[in-house]
């Protein structure tokens, strides 16, 4: 089938009444749309946008569905801006010796609502980090997508290296930290992308996520956040269980739960994510428009050092 040879029958009646102002926004959108699923059925276009290399890199593609999807190009006239969070916000290359070299990869989701302009990305720190698989700029990505980067490091001397992965959009510029070499506490989310589905206003969903400690030393995560610009009917909290040992109440305290819970090497713990939509998510083309946001684990000392994102959708 070819997607280009029959568009949307209301598409067809605004050409034929000529695109007002108030229009052109949502027109440009939809077109772009259809161009990118277009080269997708035609079986030339990658799964999900994927950047690096040097001073500035990014590409076209689709994240999950078309809600997710970058569209290389400059933003629709007209549409409202939203930012990006990484995940994971630090990245940890872990002990690499000389002549070895390990790679990996990370995102930048599109949360809030609107559309996030990405016009570069630069890598400053340490040489031993390396950006791979350039491409162009700019590029659109939607609610509730991601833009994604794959960073090579190589070992020399047993030293602690750092880099930041730094991103512009329109709103300003993100980063994102990387390690090698520097002993850092590791983390491992599962899943790192929690969907809830459809979910009626006045009720709830829960769902469950596990963080494991893939190192070597006992690790204290000190506070979980869910990032300013997620959608308000995001909550993540400690299991029932985890609540009841000492020193992990599960009040909020400005969007964070101070756990100061202490997970072993080999060992893992429970996360609660709750999705309870107050109000209807929004309609554009007769599809539901899902509500997205960003959830960070942090450590003392380190920071933040892993994450995972939110979706889900409001239903009458």
């Amino acid at each position: 089938m070819d997607v280009r040879s029959a568009p949307p029958r209301g598409l067809v009646a605004r050409r034929r009444r000529g695109i007002g102002p108030r229009h052109a926004g949502r027109a440009a959108a939809l077109a772009a749309s259809l161009t990118a699923l277009a080269a997708l059925v035609q079986g030339g276009c990658a799964a999900e946008p994927m950047t690096g290399g040097g001073a500035a890199a990014s590409s076209a593609g689709r994240a999950g569905d078309a809600s997710a999807m970058g569209v290389a190009g400059d933003a629709p006239k007209g549409a409202r801006s939203t930012g990006l969070s990484p995940l994971p916000p630090r990245v940890d290359f872990g002990e690499v010796g000389p002549a070895e070299q390990v790679e990996r990869s990370l995102r930048f989701i599109a949360v809030g609502h609107g559309v996030a302009t990405v016009t570069g990305m630069q890598l400053h720190g340490a040489s031993n980090f390396e950006l791979i698989a350039p491409v162009a700029f700019p590029l659109v990505v939607h609610r509730g997508g991601a833009l994604r980067a794959q960073v090579r490091f190589r070992g020399d001397v047993p030293q602690a290296r750092h880099a930041t992965l730094d991103v512009a959009t329109a709103r300003g510029t993100v980063s994102a930290h990387l390690v090698g070499n520097a002993g850092a506490p590791c983390l491992r989310v599962a899943p790192v992308e929690v969907g809830f589905g459809a979910v009626s206003v006045g009720s709830s969903a829960a769902r469950a996520v596990r963080v494991d400690n893939c190192g070597s030393s006992s690790v204290e995560l000190s506070h979980v956040r869910v990032l300013a610009g997620s959608h308000p009917a995001f909550s993540v909290t400690p299991s029932a269980v985890q609540r009841a040992r000492p020193g992990a109440p599960s009040d909020r305290e400005g969007g964070a739960e101070p756990w100061a819970l202490q997970v072993q090497p080999g060992e893992s713990l429970h996360l609660v994510a709750v999705f309870a939509p107050t109000e209807v998510s929004a309609l554009h083309d007769r599809a539901w428009v899902p509500e997205t946001g960003v959830a960070w684990i942090e450590v003392p000392v380190w920071g933040p050092i892993a994450g995972f994102s939110l979706r889900g959708v409001a239903r009458p």
